[in-house]
């Protein structure tokens, strides 16, 4: 007999624990919604943005985009060719560089 009660125990203890977390998600179902329509939804704001404010941060973007992987130096170089020229010359300097 002591030989199953040392078995035993630790089954107990298992069911035990079950029931008491089957018991606490049944509190929790309680609390949650039931089905995602009763879930509120939060609308994201809606952008107006000019067709061409639109189209300079695309091209500020590509930009970027190509300066990141660029060596300091490198970068400066970009920099400045966006300060004198503008950002499509920029771009494409940076293109060449990042090829070499």
């Amino acid at each position: 007999m002591r030989h199953t009660s040392r078995i035993q125990k630790p089954f107990r203890t298992i069911r035990r624990s079950l029931t008491a977390i089957e018991r606490a998600l049944k509190q929790l179902s309680r609390l949650l919604p039931k089905t995602l329509e009763e879930v509120p939804q939060r609308s994201r704001r809606q952008l107006k943005l000019a067709p061409e404010r639109l189209a300079a941060l695309r091209v500020h973007g590509r930009y970027l985009g190509y300066l990141r992987p660029l060596r300091p130096t490198q970068k400066a170089k970009v920099k400045a060719a966006r300060a004198q020229r503008g950002y499509n010359a920029a771009i494409a300097l940076a293109r060449r560089l990042a090829k070499t």
